[in-house]
């Protein structure tokens, strides 16, 4: 993706959304940044201030023609996002205008950036490591406030600071065991080994520690989804509407009316919860129906949640118990609807009769029981008990120095991590050769570096900057 020899090359790309809107700004950075940009901003000095606005009109070079009242931003070596010389120019956010001084400004010596290339010419630079690039990643596409703090204490480092903070450690205990290969013979006083076991402790609950809070970051940032399952005509449409206070889902009598999955959100305590309505299941002909129902055991193995939806009103046939076979009780909520239409003393007596049943059917042999609620989507109050149960799951506590994992490529570090201090530190109980030891503790250092950004391949940063927009 990236080329070093290219790395050299002034870039430019517009950092705001496309579109239209009232201020765009294009930025322009590299070793030529300030000349480039003065072949358009010929109003800019040739030794401007630092962070200092200059008003003019941007020009093409060539014409002479303006394109635009601009404001013009100078920020020198060092003093800029990606550490380079850079220009932020503002303009008025319409395509034609934008697209306008970004061609004159290639024209004028500059080059297209390709993705992400600001932020990695950050890294590149030294300005932040790769963590922290990935939290600028985070805050752009944060879609609820929790996950917007989340990813702002990412790119100030609280990450980066914790993984540095074991990596110190690492260094400690591998310093004094290579002491110890190095100068056995010798009169030379190193760590006991019971004060490495101590430390090495320390290390690996601090790995696992940080393994641990992915499910609580990925939560705070993607959000929580799930799917609601069950039989046509349940009352999963009218549930899903309900709970995100709109008509999203068309609910009829007719059943077969949801042939595909229909999806609504809506924030609960900073949390983004993705409902997804799926066709009902039931024997049919019908190759849409078929579709629906075949892309809905496919959701069923990524979801979140599982809310089998069980109709309180009607009897029961169990069909549903063919949906659930592969189902935890971790994962799964069975939601009994249309609660209003039988009495609340028999309500609950129903679902969990309903579920002894479908349970000894799909032959399941959990050691837990899923979560049972009731619920009403049409009777005032009807869904407080699925609202204070849905709830619970959002409610988890980290301080504002808690670390917090929230990225998939983390998690995969620090439980190799994690592995690795295992092995090591099992070997040192064992009072084995400190080579063998060494080794596995330089395997959990290598992967800190990697986090990190220290030690790093074309294929992860391909990964980390991929992801990112145009113009960041």
């Amino acid at each position: 993706m990236f080329r070093l020899a290219r790395d050299s090359d002034t870039i430019s790309a517009i950092c705001t959304p496309p579109g239209t809107g009232g201020i765009a700004v294009i930025r322009v950075s590299g070793a030529l940044a300030l000349s480039v940009s003065r072949r358009v901003c010929s109003f800019l000095p040739e030794q401007p201030e630092s962070h200092r606005v200059y008003y003019g009109f941007a020009i093409e070079s060539s014409s002479g023609e303006k394109l635009d009242e601009v404001l013009a931003t100078y920020f020198p070596v060092g003093k800029s996002f990606t550490g380079e010389e850079t220009i932020e120019i503002s303009c008025h956010g319409g395509p034609v205008v934008t697209g306008s001084i970004l061609q004159a400004i290639n024209e004028a010596g500059g080059r297209l950036a390709e993705r992400g290339e600001f932020t990695y010419r950050a890294f590149c630079g030294g300005r932040i490591d790769l963590v922290q690039a990935e939290g600028v990643l985070s805050l752009i596409e944060a879609n609820s406030k929790r996950a917007a703090k989340l990813a702002l204490r990412q790119l100030r480092g609280t990450l980066s600071e914790y993984a540095m903070q074991l990596e110190n450690s690492l260094h400690w205990v591998l310093a004094n065991l290579e002491a110890n290969i190095d100068f056995a013979y010798e009169d030379i006083e190193s760590a006991s080994n019971v004060s490495l076991i101590d430390r090495l402790s320390v290390i690996l609950e601090g790995a696992k520690r940080a393994a641990a809070s992915y499910s609580s970051g990925r939560l705070l940032q993607e959000g929580m989804q799930i799917a609601l399952i069950g039989k046509t005509n349940v009352g999963k449409s009218s549930l899903l509407n309900s709970l995100i206070g709109e008509e999203k889902s068309i609910v009829t009598s007719v059943p077969g009316t949801t042939r595909d999955q229909v999806e609504g959100s809506f924030l609960l305590d900073g949390i983004r919860v993705n409902l997804v309505d799926t066709a009902g299941f039931r024997d049919t002909a019908d190759q849409v129906e078929l579709l629906g129902i075949e892309r809905t055991k496919k959701l069923l193995k990524t979801a979140d949640l599982v809310w089998l939806v069980v109709d309180l009103s009607s009897e029961p046939d169990f069909r549903e118990a063919e949906l659930i076979g592969e189902l935890g009780a971790s994962r799964m909520w069975v939601i009994g609807s249309k609660s209003d239409l039988v009495s609340k003393s028999e309500a609950l007596g129903r679902l969990n009769d309903w579920w002894k049943k479908a349970k000894s059917l799909a032959k399941l042999e959990w050691s837990s029981e899923p979560r049972m609620v009731i619920g009403s989507s049409v009777s005032d109050g009807g869904l407080d008990e699925i609202w204070a149960a849905l709830k619970q799951c959002t409610v988890f506590e980290s301080s504002e120095n808690s670390v917090v994992v929230a990225q998939a490529r983390h998690y995969e570090l620090f439980n190799k991590i994690g592995l690795s201090l295992e092995r090591g530190l099992d070997l040192l109980i064992r009072n084995e050769s400190p080579d063998f030891i060494a080794f596995e503790l330089r395997e959990a250092l290598f992967g800190l570096h990697e986090l990190l950004g220290k030690q790093f391949d074309d294929e992860v940063l391909d990964r980390v900057f991929s992801e990112f927009c145009l113009g960041k």
